[in-house]
């Protein structure tokens, strides 16, 4: 292939988030094939895609983040994932992986999709706000030694 097409979409895997009246967004980026699409492990988007798609569905393996283009997301894009079960984990997704990123240094505007917006509970939201603020530990202070 030419080129490498992500789709991140705030849907969940169910019929009805696709078919019913359910509105729903997609992110869509193209990368194309890289002359030189550089060496050794990838880092950013690429690595945070890659670990998707092996936490999710143990396909990590098939993404050869070498093989494309980056550069038009390079140290503006991260991919913040949550895969159910493993928010507090040492390799932590959702809002902790969130909030390190917040708190690594940078500095842009966030850009949340997320499913079932209507299911969010007052303390979740207040820990999303948090996590963007590099906070999240304020509210969680057990659980701080997973910063």
């Amino acid at each position: 292939p030419l080129f490498l097409r992500v789709v991140v979409s705030t849907a969940n895997l169910f019929d009805y988030d696709y078919d019913g009246p359910v509105g729903n967004a997609l992110w869509v980026a193209d990368f194309p094939r890289g002359l030189d699409a550089g060496n050794g492990a990838p880092i950013g988007f690429p690595r945070q895609l890659q670990q998707f798609m092996t936490d999710a569905w143990q396909l990590g393996g098939w993404l050869d983040t070498l093989l494309w283009d980056w550069r038009a997301v390079e140290g503006r894009v991260a991919l913040v994932y949550s895969i159910p079960g493993t928010a507090w984990i040492e390799r932590a997704t959702g809002l902790v992986m969130l909030n390190r990123l917040c708190t690594s240094g940078s500095d842009g505007t966030i850009l949340v999709q997320g499913s079932s917006i209507g299911r969010l509970t007052e303390e979740w939201i207040g820990d999303m706000d948090a996590a963007c603020r590099g906070r999240l530990f304020d509210n969680h202070p057990a659980d701080a030694d997973l910063r």
